[in-house]
Parts: structure tokens; C-alpha cells; sequence
């Protein structure tokens, strides 16, 4: 297969490792990122704002720090593992935070099961498939991808988009994306993640400066205006080496 593809376009710095891994030429290589079109995220919420309609319901206070997940429910993306980093917070943190996780998928059920049986109902909220994952983005503070494997995430890209900070696994194309916007945990480890969890929580000017930079990196680096002329490029040079 290899001798009939022109390029290869490699995404995050672990696809490449991988693709040379497998005897791939670096003639063939072409990096470009995926990518977000920041003006379809508006910036989220203030601090005071956020939170107004996520939980209504319940009567919580702006206070809470609000950590989300959005994806789909499958063992690679490690949502039991940020369960047992929950269960794991000090007491008094249960009045600071809640959980929301956004998706569907096979582990749903093992989910809502691990959440009841942990006692954790009233911090976690398996909102379940939505039709505007954006409003839920804007009313939260902090992004969490625990994955065990990771290319370079749409979900962690579209939430830094919004401003928010990120705790993510230090796997694939995560690492790519943290440089001063959140925390690198280690997936096999759920100190690491009940750890990053509480330093959001108590850190709140840190936070909100991640979240900030976050921003920052998609308009440098990951704005749809940016991939898409590395991808005219590519296609037109591959065209014209076929046709020469």
C-alpha cells in the first residue's frame, strides 16, 4: 500500500512516530493538523455567567467548577479511570465541582452503573447525546480526556476553541496540544487526574489564564484558515506529479 499512496498527512507528533515506525518515507510525510473554524465559537461564558441552565435545576451556585467531557463512551476514551479520580477528591471538594459527560456509546451503561455505585449522583451528570454541544462548552470551566489512546482530538480542539483549559491524557496528539492551556495526566494513573482536578478547582486566576491560552493556540495554530491551504497544496502537488 505503500508504494501506490503519494503522501501521508500526519496529524499530532505520534502519528508520525508511528507512521516512520512502519518504514514510511519522510518523503512522504506532510504534516496538517486538524482543524476548527474559530468563528463558529463564540467565547464562553464570564466566570459569573457560566453555569446558568446546566444545573439549574438543582439550585447550584455559579461557585461549582464545571468539568465536561464530550465524546463517545468507549473503553479507549478512559471515563471510568476520571470516575475513580472523582470518587477519589477529598470530601470537601463535592461542593466545588460537578462532572458533566456529553455522548453515547457501549459503556454507557457501565457508566451510570460505576456512578451509583461510587455514590456520585450528585456530582456526575450523564447528560447523554445533545444536539448543541456548544452550549454546554460556554457553561463549563474545565475540558477532561482521559483517553488511553488519542490521534489529535476534534472534542479537546472544539473546547479549547471556547477558552476552555484542558486536563488531558499524555497520549497521542494530546501532548501537541498542551503548552501552557492545562495539565498532562497519566491515563494509568487516576492520582494524576484526581490531582490536576483538584489544582483547577482551587486555582482560579491559573484557570482562567489556561483557558485564555487555549484560545491562543487554536488561532495560531489549529484555525480552519490555516489547514485547509496545506490541503490545496497537497492535493494540487499530487495532481500535477500524477498528470506529469
Amino acid at each position: 500500500m505503500k508504494r501506490t499512496i503519494t503522501k501521508f498527512v500526519w496529524t499530532s507528533r505520534a502519528v508520525y512516530d508511528d507512521l516512520v515506525r512502519n518504514h514510511v518515507s519522510e518523503e512522504k510525510l506532510v504534516y496538517i493538523p486538524n482543524g476548527v473554524d474559530p468563528s463558529n465559537y463564540n467565547r464562553r461564558l464570564s466566570p459569573i455567567g457560566r453555569g446558568e441552565g446546566l444545573s439549574a435545576q438543582a439550585g447550584e451556585g455559579n461557585s461549582l467548577v464545571r468539568f465536561i467531557f464530550t465524546g463517545t463512551f468507549t473503553f479507549k476514551k478512559n471515563l471510568i479511570l476520571l470516575l475513580d479520580a472523582v470518587n477519589a477528591l477529598p470530601l470537601s471538594y463535592r461542593d466545588k465541582m460537578k462532572l458533566i459527560l456529553l455522548g453515547d456509546g457501549p459503556d454507557r451503561a457501565a457508566l451510570t452503573d460505576a456512578v451509583k455505585q461510587y455514590n456520585l449522583t450528585d456530582i456526575v451528570d450523564i447528560q447523554g447525546p445533545v444536539d448543541d454541544v456548544g452550549e454546554y462548552l460556554k457553561k463549563s470551566d474545565v475540558f477532561v480526556l482521559p483517553s488511553s489512546t488519542e490521534g489529535l482530538s476534534n472534542s479537546a480542539l472544539e473546547a479549547m476553541a471556547y477558552g476552555l483549559p484542558v486536563i488531558l491524557s499524555n497520549r497521542g496528539g494530546n501532548s501537541d496540544l498542551v503548552n501552557g492551556n492545562g495539565i498532562l495526566i497519566d491515563p494509568e494513573n487516576s492520582k494524576t487526574l484526581c490531582d490536576a482536578m483538584q489544582y483547577m478547582v482551587d486555582h482560579l486566576r491559573e484557570r482562567l489564564e489556561m483557558g485564555g491560552r487555549s484560545r491562543v493556540i487554536i488561532d495560531e495554530h489549529y484555525a480552519m484558515e490555516k489547514i485547509v491551504r496545506p490541503y490545496e497544496e497537497l492535493y494540487g502537488n499530487c495532481v500535477s506529479a500524477h498528470l506529469s
